[in-house]
This record gives C-alpha cells, sequence and structure tokens, in this order.
C-alpha cells in the first residue's frame, strides 16, 4: 500500500506451493489470477486484492499455467497440457466454460491478450522452429505473424505492435529484440 514495502501483506493462502510462479495476472478490477503447484500438476486461482475470495478456476486437468487477462475481465487466457501437450485455452473469469484455441502440432505458450480483447499474441515451438502467432480469443484459425524464429510476443498498449525475442534458439546465439507490426 501506498509504495511502502513495510506494509505488504500475503494474499494467498497456498503456502509452500510456489503461487504464482509460473505466472499471475490482474484483472481490470484488481483481482490477481495466479498459479499454485497442485498434488498432479499446476492450477489456477483467483483471488481479491485483499487476500477475499480466493476461487480455484482449474483442477484435475494437468498443468494449466501463463494466465493472461482479457481487458474487459471476462476471460483467462492460459496454458494447459490437459490434452496431452500445451496449448492455449479460454474461460470464463470465474472458471467456467473452458474452451481450446489451439490445437496444432507443438507447443503454444505465453499468451498476451490484445488491448482490444480480440486476439491472444503466442508462440508455437514445432519442429525445432519457434514462431510468434495470434489467435481470435472467440476461437478460429491461427495467423502465423513471423517467418523467423522468434518468441515471448508482448502487445503495445494500442495494440498496433509486438515485441518479441527473435533469433536461433541455440546456445551460442544472439537473441535479439524485434519489434512487428501486429498484423504480421
Amino acid at each position: 500500500p501506498a509504495a511502502d514495502a513495510e506494509r505488504a501483506r500475503r494474499v494467498t493462502t497456498e503456502a509452500g506451493r510456489d503461487e504464482g510462479l509460473n505466472g499471475l495476472a490482474l484483472t481490470p478490477d484488481g483481482r490477481v489470477v495466479y498459479t499454485a503447484r497442485a498434488s498432479e500438476g499446476s492450477d489456477l486461482w483467483i483471488v481479491g486484492e485483499d487476500g477475499r475470495e480466493n476461487l480455484q478456476l482449474t483442477a484435475n486437468a494437468r498443468d494449466n499455467y501463463s494466465p493472461c487477462v482479457a481487458p474487459d475481465g471476462r476471460h483467462v487466457v492460459f496454458v494447459s497440457t490437459r490434452t496431452g501437450r500445451a496449448q492455449l485455452w479460454r474461460m470464463g473469469i470465474d472458471g467456467s466454460n473452458p474452451v481450446q484455441l489451439t490445437d496444432g502440432p507443438g507447443t503454444a505458450v505465453r499468451p498476451d491478450c490484445s488491448p482490444d480483447g480480440k486476439w491472444v499474441f503466442y508462440h508455437l515451438s514445432a519442429g525445432g522452429a519457434r514462431n510468434v502467432w495470434k489467435v481470435a480469443l472467440d476461437g478460429g484459425a491461427p495467423v502465423r505473424l513471423t517467418d523467423v524464429s522468434s518468441a515471448r510476443p508482448v502487445v503495445s498498449p494500442d495494440g498496433r505492435l509486438v515485441a518479441c525475442a527473435y533469433g536461433e534458439a541455440k546456445p551460442d546465439a544472439q537473441i535479439k529484440l524485434a519489434v512487428i507490426p501486429s498484423e504480421g
């Protein structure tokens, strides 16, 4: 509170479960969506900024992590391995109606929602390549945005640009920063 670290307080109750380690996101109304380690993977939870109304959003669905919250606060996009490989899913802010957004080969990770709430940007690792993609929040065919090795997209506040790391994922390769139009 008031930028005073001495007054900071714990808001989660899952002590020893690595809360937030595999992702956390803020909702427009100040709640926190976060990961917590479970016996069979990790799950998503949501809690008020005061530590009240702690609610588990996913359960018994392997690993669920890397949440991002749509700007209108109605949906959470996250990575889940519930189908056997990491893919993007969307659910209601209360954990209802989970819908798979990606189902291609490889691993879809690092989602970031566009400020207009229409798109989810992510990177897909498949066949040794990593590229930045986007998929509509409502679902549909994914769109590949880069044709060079790129990862970890972050959308600009106005939604026009996407920053990402690019370069081969090799031990001696130099990773650089790129900024591309959100259209690709």
